[in-house]
């Protein structure tokens, strides 16, 4: 089964104090800390639902890479991908990564068909970076064989998504968040997104990239 550990997050924060405090028309510093980390809590609960990272953050994702089982009636456990006839090699499906949007990938490392864990080296693989949607990678020939049959961790990749700049939308989402959160804060028991009306809902839509497993 597909799993994804984070490994490192940027520190600095999507939306900054002074703004939120300016968008709060808060003056003084009582609260600096409790908005502080309201606007932490935004940004995590807006990155979970929207499958977008608004900052610069590296994952680990562990799981096999995509290919066929079956060839002509015959099923080879760690082998599926590994002929010599043309067939396979021309299986250059995209992998897409369950993280928005993605920068780079820094390294991909797979079990080979030996159980020895081996650097897939950049040059055997195209990687794509669009800002609007999914980021993938795809190999120049083909997938290389593992011994994926018997290990859930035969691919990992490390790689590094997120905005440079955090859209408009993100950051006017979070405001509205720690606003609510902010003018609530006795009965706000939860970070339940539904509680934002349907302004912060419209503004998830427009952030979400669909079909993203995170």
């Amino acid at each position: 089964m597909d799993s994804l550990q984070l490994i490192s997050r940027s520190t600095t924060p999507v939306v900054s104090l002074a703004d939120a405090k300016t968008h709060l028309r808060v003056d003084d510093t009582a609260s600096d800390t409790y908005i502080t980390a309201l606007v932490e809590r935004a940004t995590q609960l807006i990155e979970a639902e929207t499958n977008c990272d608004l900052r610069t953050t590296t994952w680990k994702w562990v799981g096999h890479f995509p290919h066929p089982r079956w060839h002509v009636g015959f099923f080879s456990p760690y082998h599926a991908h590994d002929f010599v006839d043309g067939y396979y090699r021309q299986y250059r499906h995209k992998m897409f990564l369950p993280r928005c949007p993605l920068q780079s990938i820094t390294n991909i490392y797979f079990y080979d068909a030996d159980n020895n864990l081996t650097l897939w080296d950049n040059s055997n693989y195209y990687v794509m970076t669009p800002t609007t949607c999914q980021g993938w990678l795809q190999p120049a020939l083909y997938y290389p064989a593992t011994y994926d049959a018997f290990r859930p961790d035969a691919v990992q990749i490390t790689f590094v998504s997120g905005f440079a700049t955090p859209p408009a939308l993100a950051i006017h989402a979070i405001c509205l968040a720690v606003g609510t959160w902010y003018e609530n804060r006795e009965s706000e028991t939860e970070a339940r997104l539904s509680t934002m009306g349907l302004g912060f809902d419209r503004l998830l839509d427009q952030l979400t990239v669909t079909g993203v497993v995170g």
